[in-house]
């Protein structure tokens, strides 16, 4: 991933006030009117634009400075989404019972009736347990090799294996959790993702800190502010989130012009080590 601080030339603390001015002189520097014919100073003044249009919007900045400490997704292509079949049922009909034979008492026909009811009540739990356990075998599969595909960066692949994982256990929390967040890189397309996510939570034992974090950031993005910053705060106890759940919940502060909060969780995030947030600090927040 390109590191827009490096391309502008300036560091990862760097206020807005500095990221524009280095903008305005490289701009100027690289400029086509000023190098026609020179191909290399043409796509440098490319690459400053591109730096310029994400560092210089708060949203893209936030997403982009959770990208460089590790927080999220890389951005990748949109791709169609997975239409799963409708999924398949079995039916098991029971043989009716033999017809009644004279040479047979009744007591004899009730023992071979109820047998006969046991033994297909049993096949039929016993199917019916089977068919569970390989659906979810089935779809530990399909999860596995979409990490496979999402590590080589084959997203398209990854969204139609974790779909099919989804198909065979629709009740399978690590595979929501995986699909939201390769909702994330569609668009992003933060509704969808938000359902994932909530699935995630509802479907696992054991909820964990990253998957309230990634629905706080849903929901933020959503316009559903008080929602994340109360999943904020559950991912707020784990310490490797600590920083940027504390970045998203004073984003959300602000949105409720609660700025006092806002200035204290920013404060903690930066102490934290989020240096993203120093802007935001010197804008809402007074002396820093």
């Amino acid at each position: 991933m390109a590191d827009y601080y490096e391309i502008l030339g300036v560091s990862r603390q760097a206020s807005s006030q500095e990221i524009k001015s280095s903008f305005k002189k490289l701009a100027l520097l690289y400029h086509p009117d000023r190098n026609p014919g020179n191909p290399s100073a043409e796509d440098k003044f490319k690459q400053i634009n591109e730096a310029y249009q994400v560092l210089s919007d708060t949203n893209n900045k936030l997403i982009y400075d959770l990208k460089l400490n590790g927080q999220y997704i890389p951005q990748a292509p949109v791709y169609p989404e997975y239409e799963p079949r409708e999924r398949r049922r079995y039916r098991y009909q029971q043989t009716p019972p033999e017809a009644y034979q004279p040479r047979f008492t009744k007591e004899q026909i009730r023992k071979v009736y109820i047998v006969g009811v046991l033994f297909f009540v049993g096949m039929f739990i016993f199917s019916f347990f089977l068919y569970t356990y390989m659906n979810k075998k089935t779809a530990v599969m399909h999860y596995e090799q979409a990490l496979i595909y999402a590590a080589d960066n084959r997203l398209y692949q990854a969204m139609s294996e974790v779909n099919k994982a989804i198909y065979f256990n629709d009740e399978y929390a690590e595979a929501y959790q995986k699909r939201g967040e390769l909702q994330l890189v569609a668009g992003p397309n933060y509704e969808l993702a938000y359902a994932d996510f909530n699935d995630a939570i509802n479907y696992s034992e054991t909820p964990t800190a990253e998957m309230y974090f990634y629905r706080a950031l849903c929901l933020y993005k959503t316009g559903k502010y008080t929602q994340a910053i109360e999943d904020s705060q559950v991912a707020y106890k784990d310490a490797e989130l600590k920083g940027s759940a504390l970045y998203l919940r004073g984003a959300a502060r602000k949105a409720l012009h609660d700025y006092t909060g806002a200035c204290k969780d920013w404060q903690e995030a930066y102490a934290a080590g989020i240096s993203a947030v120093k802007d935001s600090i010197q804008a809402n927040c007074g002396n820093f």
